[in-house]
């Protein structure tokens, strides 16, 4: 399932890029994303192609090269735990 953004830090690449909060992560470099931990390690390259999905359904691809020092800026939603009905933890 495609990580939703939460939130868009000012002054980072994704707001420089134009990426939206409520838009969906499908993948980084053509890796699919599912969760928090899925975004931290594919967005470590130097190079991204984000592949994004909107609430009304439109796709789109955002190109970006990281310099270092500006932050990617991505705040992703909350992560909730799927609870079995064994009440496993």
């Amino acid at each position: 399932m495609p990580l939703k953004i939460k939130n868009i830090y000012p002054r980072s690449l994704a707001e420089q890029n134009k990426i939206l909060p409520d838009e969906k992560i499908i993948a980084i470099n053509d890796n699919k994303i599912d969760d928090f931990l899925d975004l931290e390690f594919y967005s470590s390259e130097d190079e991204l192609k984000i592949d994004l999905l909107s609430e009304d359904g439109t796709s789109r691809s955002v190109f970006m090269e990281q310099d270092g020092e500006t932050p990617l800026g991505i705040e992703p939603a909350d992560h909730i735990c799927r609870n079995c009905v064994n009440n496993c933890v």
